[in-house]
């Protein structure tokens, strides 16, 4: 905007150059006129101070094409800048469009090698006479467990609308995980869990809501090798500063005591396929499923990370418009604080 009316500035100043010079022009040829001149006792008079006012507009326009031509110059690589920073984000926007669809296909693939792999070991479950044999059936048969796993993680990346969601019970929800969690975080790990009492509820997708919280502990745990303090709080809240919206939300923060990001690793955190973890550690498809669920949600998702200072990774997710019956704050209030892990 401010560039457009630089330009439209430095046309009006152009104009006025070219009509004061054109004026004076005028003026002098005027004054060779003998008949005009004769008629008007008073014409060379007039003819100067025609000729001054003439003067001094082309120097004010001088003068304001000069200012504009500094301020252009001062401008100029200041919306360059902007206009670069913009080009990048909408590539950056195309490029994770074409991902997200190259991501849906090969889940797609993935699912159905799967079905038919499934298939065929379950034809061979309980069939072997080998317990050895037996043993080799079961295991490749939770490997393709897990491999459906990621497979919904790759949908999830690809953007697809959440299947099932409902009213949730946030507090509820994290009170059920919480056996799960002290598993996926290990026995080095303490977890603390602390629930507003009456929070509100979420419209959300439950089992979604799970998996994200899953894999965020997760990442939490490999962070804290040594061991080290999972903490999850949950609260009521306004929308966030970035929605500009002034709405209820449900806030979900879950902190670790771990070896934190640094700011190249934190900018990058939510990018698909990005991963810090050594081969066949990490898909590197955690944080951006979450990212992926908190948008399908109308929530945001952000994190806070200095080196050696840990991690806080904090979902807000929007307040739901449906009441609950009133066991869903009866629920809600008992067992607000949980402790479960290492320092038990």
């Amino acid at each position: 905007m401010r560039e457009a009316s630089l330009a439209a500035l430095h046309q009006l100043s152009a104009g006025l150059t070219a009509a004061t010079s054109y004026l004076a022009s005028t003026i002098r040829l005027a004054e060779t006129d003998a008949a005009l001149a004769a008629t008007s006792p008073h014409r060379a008079e007039i003819s100067e101070k025609a000729l001054a006012q003439v003067s001094r507009a082309d120097e004010a326009a001088k003068r304001l094409r000069q200012l504009l031509d500094k301020e252009r110059a001062e401008f100029a690589p200041i919306c360059r800048g902007h206009i670069d920073q913009e080009e990048g984000e909408l590539r950056q926007a195309r490029d994770i469009e074409q991902l997200g669809h190259l991501t849906e296909g090969i889940g797609h693939d993935l699912g159905n090698l799967l079905t038919i792999l499934q298939y065929c070991l379950e034809m061979l479950s309980g069939r072997q006479a080998n317990p050895q044999l037996q043993a080799k059936v079961d295991m490749a048969l939770q490997t393709i467990d897990r491999a459906e796993r990621l497979s919904g993680q790759l949908f999830d990346v690809a953007r697809r609308p959440p299947s099932t969601i409902a009213p949730v019970n946030l507090n509820a929800q994290l009170r059920h995980m919480a056996d799960l969690l002290t598993a996926t975080v290990g026995n080095a790990v303490s977890l603390e869990i602390d629930l507003e009492a009456r929070l509100w509820p979420v419209f959300v997708d439950p089992a979604r809501f799970d998996l994200a919280v899953i894999n965020i502990a997760a990442n939490a745990r490999d962070a804290m090798p040594t061991g080290g303090v999972l903490r999850i709080r949950t609260f009521n809240t306004a929308a966030p500063e970035e929605t500009g919206e002034a709405a209820d939300f449900v806030a979900v923060e879950i902190s670790d005591s771990g070896t934190g990001m640094s700011p190249e690793t934190l900018a990058r955190a939510f990018d698909p396929f990005f991963t810090t973890k050594g081969p066949g550690k990490g898909t590197g498809l955690g944080l951006s499923m979450v990212h992926s669920f908190a948008r399908q949600s109308d929530g945001t998702v952000a994190i806070r990370s200095e080196i050696a200072r840990g991690t806080t990774v904090s979902l807000h997710l929007p307040r739901s418009p449906e009441r609950p019956q009133d066991r869903f704050w009866s629920q809600a209030a008992s067992d607000t604080r949980l402790h479960q892990g290492a320092s038990q």
